[in-house]
């Protein structure tokens, strides 16, 4: 039993988190906070005599926390070179800091802030591994401003910094090994766990046919692609896969699983919108196809692949007219005398259609599902063109997904800042923001409270860390003040529970930093929520906790969280219409590609099909990225909403049709057709024409209600495609794997 539940509960956990990227980034700053914390604690009586360890255990927690980036590098060598710059890093901010204030007045210190953080910004530009270090000097630098040491104790505060850094290196060659292999695999867990969940959301719908569940369905399969996008990341890795053979095959039998979940979730959505209807005629059939389409899916949302697949064998070998029981409100079929009784209709042919394409993708399903996330070596003869293969994306050092940072950067700005925009490139951007806004953050906080005037600063650099145009860096400002208020709340009962004891406190902080860190990618409210709380148990241990500070700390990060809004607005602003654009003109460039390699397989049958399937890959990362990139616009009101969610669909609808197709064509389904072949070549001709001009497209060129046209036009000439002849039958005579897309 115990081992049953286990087995759930970490399917539950790939579902929600595939490939760890998520766990592994907040397991690794929690571990390394903690283990700076300890080895802190412990040196101090060697180290700190004299001066306390809680300054030092802080100092370097944060450093530890901040450099965690450093165990999920991928190879030791990086590792190690990250360790030994971390504590250089962090010492040159908290030297430089504690100098100034000693040397100068508070202008000084402004001046040589503001200088810092144009630094820790700008240097961004040289890659990500910079701009960690980047991050580990402000960091330095400002914990310097919080605890105000004087230079009689640089010694014990570079002393922590070299343990924080040694207790990274440690951590980063013994706990936080790179396993790519284990990633893969538990990538691939998470694209099952998914698959169930959408398998099971098609049941519910199946038994209580209504929209609110087929928006449940809808929800879960768009889910699918980017998880198998996360498996397509990690075959990057050389020591993921056994070899090329193996990666290759992979590959195919993941696009071919995923093709098999699209028919299925089409089917599904289909019964179920004509059991809606409620037609007058066929009603008992429908309920019938319905019945026998649940008796097919039930077993695999159990993992019973077998059973599924001679539910869909005996529903393929049956006549259309053939009894099947009516789906019972208790979620198994009722087969009390149905069979015997002949008491139901014929179902509608459009159901019987429906029912037949299912039991093909259930067939094709259960048959991968039985071998394709075996992590062994490829068996002699698959893909035997896979020895050029190469990834279409590659996951980052935490085995996140990129972003569209990249596009970003070359996204041309537009308005009467243009020309200085371009010149400077968009790190320089984001560093004379966030210099302008610190400085004005040190100014006005100061006159707030001359003492805690340093929260305002953290929310302006914490805020300008991870968004990048003015309407995500509005919605992370309101996250991090309601984040923020809510921690206040939460924390003032839990000091008074803990009464500053230090072992509690240091236990709420690793914990809260373990969800914060896990949670951020929800929403960057969690974060600024476990932030608050620690810093007032860490404010209650130190003995300087007022109850006056609340409302101190909230007017501080709100006034930080307005100045940096008012600012990226104002100065050399980041739009995202530019960016969305360039995505757009690449989502396109990606369908012309493949709709050339399917012209291609078209003309000519038994083609390699290597480039098929990494061509079919680009066009779901494309899709991905460019939904991305969607998100980022303001979209404050409902239609400005629907036409987002509208272009998002009409892409994603389009990239299962073009799946589809690629599926059909690596089969080798159908005979060479020259036909279908010129016609996909103009298709291709069109998409990458539509794609160049999209990539000089701005709003107050297109509006925005036109911008998804282009998507369905493609998609009507697609299903105008003149059809393959002579095409391959399954094990049992149908055609499997062509149906209703959702």
């Amino acid at each position: 039993m115990v081992a049953e539940w286990w087995v759930r509960i970490a399917a539950k956990s790939a579902g929600i988190d595939p490939g760890l990227a998520r766990w592994r980034a907040a397991w690794a700053a929690t571990v390394s906070l903690g283990g700076a914390l300890v080895a802190e604690y412990f040196l101090a009586p060697l180290f700190f005599a004299g001066h306390g360890a809680m300054t030092a255990m802080l100092v370097g927690g944060v450093a530890a926390m901040q450099g965690s980036a450093a165990v999920l590098q991928p190879t030791v060598r990086e590792r190690v070179r990250f360790a030994l710059w971390q504590p250089l890093a962090a010492a040159t901010g908290l030297v430089t800091a504690v100098l100034v204030r000693e040397y100068s007045g508070f202008a000084g210190q402004m001046v040589v802030c503001v200088l810092v953080t144009f630094v820790a910004v700008v240097i961004r530009r040289f890659g990500a591994p910079y701009a960690i270090l980047g991050l580990l000097g402000w960091a330095g630098y400002y914990m310097a401003t919080v605890f105000r040491p004087v230079p009689a104790d640089l010694p014990y505060l570079l002393w922590a910094e070299l343990i924080a850094g040694a207790c990274t290196g440690l951590l980063s060659l013994t706990v936080f090994r790179h396993r790519p292999r284990a990633s893969l695999g538990h990538a691939v867990r998470g694209w099952n766990a998914q698959a169930e969940a959408a398998l099971r959301c098609a049941v519910g719908v199946l038994e209580a046919p209504g929209e609110r569940r087929r928006a449940g369905l809808r929800r879960h399969y768009a889910r699918l692609s980017g998880t198998a996008l996360t498996v397509e990341g990690w075959l990057a890795h050389p020591t993921a896969a056994s070899d090329a053979a193996h990666a290759a095959s992979i590959r195919r039998e993941l696009l071919e699983s995923q093709h098999s979940i699209d028919v299925m979730v089409g089917s599904v959505l289909a019964l179920s919108e004509e059991a809606d209807a409620s037609l007058p005629s066929g009603g008992s059939g429908r309920e019938r196809a319905r019945a026998r389409a649940f008796g097919m899916l039930r077993p695999l949302t159990r993992g019973d692949h077998a059973a599924a697949r001679e539910e869909a064998l005996l529903a393929m070998a049956q006549p259309p007219d053939a009894q099947a029981p009516p789906v019972a409100t208790g979620g198994e079929p009722d087969v009390s005398g149905a069979r015997e009784a002949g008491a139901f209709d014929r179902p509608t042919e459009e159901a019987a259609e429906h029912v037949r394409r299912l039991a093909g993708a259930v067939v094709a399903f259960a048959d991968s599902g039985l071998n394709w996330h075996v992590m062994g070596t490829a068996q002699d003869g698959e893909c035997p063109d896979a020895g050029d293969f190469a990834p279409v994306v590659v996951v980052g050092a935490a085995g996140a997904l990129p972003g569209v940072a990249g596009t970003m950067a070359v996204a041309m700005p537009d308005g009467p800042q243009a020309e200085g925009a371009r010149t400077l490139g968009l790190p320089a951007r984001y560093a004379i923001q966030a210099a302008l806004a610190v400085g004005l953050a040190i100014v006005l906080g100061y006159l707030v409270s001359p003492e805690q005037y340093f929260w305002s600063i953290i929310t302006v650099f914490i805020i300008l860390l991870g968004p990048t145009t003015r309407s995500q860096i509005l919605v992370k400002g309101v996250q991090r003040a309601v984040g923020t208020l809510l921690g206040c709340l939460a924390a003032i009962p839990l000091a008074a529970l803990l009464h500053g004891g230090p072992a509690p406190v240091i236990c709420v902080v690793l914990v809260s930093c373990l969800l914060g860190h896990y949670l951020t990618s929800l929403s960057y409210a969690y974060l600024a929520f476990f932030i608050t709380v620690s810093l007032f148990q860490l404010y209650d241990l130190m003995h300087q906790y007022e109850p006056s500070l609340v409302p101190l700390r909230l007017t501080e990060t709100l006034l930080g969280t307005v100045i940096t809004i008012a600012v990226t607005a104002l100065i050399l602003p980041v739009r995202a219409h530019n960016t969305v654009a360039l995505e757009r003109a690449g989502a396109f460039h990606a369908i012309g590609e493949l709709l050339d390699e399917l012209a291609t397989a078209n003309r000519s049958r038994g083609s390699g099909s290597t480039e098929l399937h990494a061509k079919a890959r680009a066009v779901d990362d494309s899709t991905r990225r460019l939904a991305a990139a969607l998100a980022m616009r303001p979209s404050w009101t409902r239609p400005s909403r629907a036409r987002v969610r509208s272009e998002i669909n009409q892409h994603r609808v389009l990239a299962t049709r073009l799946r589809e197709l690629s599926v059909s064509a690596e089969r080798g389904r159908g005979v060479p057709s020259a036909t279908r072949a010129r016609v996909l070549r103009g298709l291709a001709h069109t998409a990458r024409t539509t794609g160049s001009r999209s990539a000089s497209m701005t709003r107050s060129v297109v509006p925005g209600h036109q911008q998804h046209e282009p998507v369905a036009s493609v998609r009507r000439l697609l299903d105008a495609l003149p059809p393959a002849h002579a095409a391959a039958a399954t094990p049992t005579g149908g055609a499997a794997g062509e149906g209703p897309l959702p």
